[in-house]
């Protein structure tokens, strides 16, 4: 997507989390287009939550911040050894569009806050203004 002026990305990156996939470990490759963080990358704007996946054939799901209904941070147990990259954003989007989930955000308790107050703003921005008058 291309960025607009008052667009900020608050997080951009794919999944770190200190799991590889059996086929690295069988020929002994540290990373290869079959595992997930090879192949999903992350956008987190102001404006939007961008998740492209896929290696060869390359699938970008986008969702406004403010059709965002809810979001949850999981924090898994291995939280605490690896910084927090485990943890998963888990989105809720309204009716009509499909929920997702960010795995592996490394600081994910920060990304996760930064997160819910740009999807509290769009939400402001985004609500019917009345006109008094």
């Amino acid at each position: 997507m291309i960025q607009a002026m008052d667009e900020e990305i608050i997080y951009k990156g794919k999944p770190h989390c200190g799991v590889l996939c059996w086929h690295c470990l069988c020929c002994g490759w540290i990373t290869c287009s079959c595992c997930e963080p090879c192949t999903t990358h992350y956008t987190v704007t102001n404006k939007y939550i961008e998740v492209r996946t896929g290696c060869c054939c390359r699938t970008t799901n986008t969702t406004d911040l403010w059709k965002i209904k809810d979001l949850t941070l999981v924090e898994k147990c291995c939280a605490c050894c690896c910084g927090g990259a485990c943890n998963t954003i888990e989105v809720m989007a309204a009716e009509g569009h499909d929920d997702f989930k960010l795995k592996g955000i490394p600081d994910g308790k920060h990304q996760f806050r930064k997160m819910r107050d740009a999807v509290l703003k769009a939400q402001k921005g985004a609500a019917p203004r009345m006109e008094i008058g």
